[in-house]
């Protein structure tokens, strides 16, 4: 069963690949008057403080999807068993696809360690070029381009989460922000899984670490949610939604209220499910409401 974690914070990691996409918009007075790093002319801000700004909400936003898949599990197949990792690795994948595989946030690409540096497995085009959507066939290549493959043997290493810099290029390393290992309680390192991120990353400063009770404290606002019994239906095509707008019109809420988003513009959400209306159908209140709370409540709880 899918966890309802996809449907509801889907929106957010949309809204927040969105915003970060854009550096020059970052120090508005909406999203300035939530982190105040900004200085008084947007032109004197340091490229040191938007990255600064920037992780702030990464960790924000990552930090909401770690706390609702540790109350909402996607169910697996075997014997009910609980799946976390695999409701935040859903949940990402979702906003990907609905940015036609451009979100900063890319969960689970699987990295071949036999090259300098590691190398993503990346789904090709017809010119045999790497795209911006992970390879479904990434176990196929491996025994193909890693010499006497063997799996579980760390020739193939796959990070929770790579932040890249820029959505529309792979996750090669001169494109990763940072790498996010995300350990719920009782998660410990695998052998070699450290040392292996790092070599990823490029610098060991780019290796963050986000632990369940110690990095991310999750409150009784993170409680659980209706399940989802229905799969998050992706569009083919990129959708008509000014996601600049909606990131927007939140922080302003961040600020105010987030009720006062339902009588600004109408978002139609881009799929099916309880956090808002099919795309084809015309957008409500309702359906910005949603998408409004699900970011908003990530910026109410940001440092004043």
């Amino acid at each position: 069963m899918q966890s309802p974690c996809i449907s509801q914070l889907s929106p957010a990691l949309v809204a927040a690949s969105q915003l970060l996409s854009h550096d020059s918009e970052l120090c508005n007075d909406d999203f300035n008057s939530v982190i105040q790093r900004c200085a008084p002319h947007p032109d004197d801000v340091t490229p040191e403080v938007l990255d600064a700004m920037k992780h702030e909400i990464d960790d924000k936003v990552l930090c909401e999807v770690m706390c609702c898949c540790s109350n909402n599990p996607s169910i697996g197949s075997e014997a009910g068993t609980n799946q976390r990792q695999g409701c935040v690795s859903a949940t990402l994948q979702a906003a990907d696809g609905i940015l036609n595989h451009q979100s900063r946030y890319k969960p689970e690409i699987s990295y071949n360690m036999d090259t300098h540096p590691p190398s993503p497995f990346m789904h090709r085009d017809e010119m045999g070029q790497d795209t911006t959507q992970k390879s479904d066939r990434w176990q196929t290549r491996a025994r193909q381009e890693i010499p006497d493959y063997q799996p579980n043997e760390g020739m193939v290493r796959r990070p929770d989460i790579i932040i890249v810099k820029d959505p529309s290029k792979p996750p090669y390393q001169e494109n990763i922000d940072r790498i996010v290992e995300m350990k719920f309680k009782g998660d410990r390192w695998g052998d070699g899984q450290e040392r292996a991120y790092e070599a990823i990353a490029g610098d060991d400063n780019k290796l963050k670490l986000m632990e369940e009770g110690k990095h991310c404290t999750c409150s009784d606002d993170n409680g659980e949610l209706e399940p989802v019994p229905q799969p998050v239906a992706i569009p083919e095509e990129e959708p008509s939604v000014d996601w600049w707008a909606v990131a927007e019109t939140v922080g302003m809420a961040a600020v105010t209220a987030v009720a006062a988003v339902a009588t600004v513009a109408l978002v139609a959400v881009p799929f099916d499910g309880p956090a808002g209306e099919v795309a084809a159908a015309a957008g409500t209140a309702g359906a910005a409401a949603r998408t409004a709370a699900a970011f908003g409540r990530i910026f109410r709880a940001a440092p004043h």
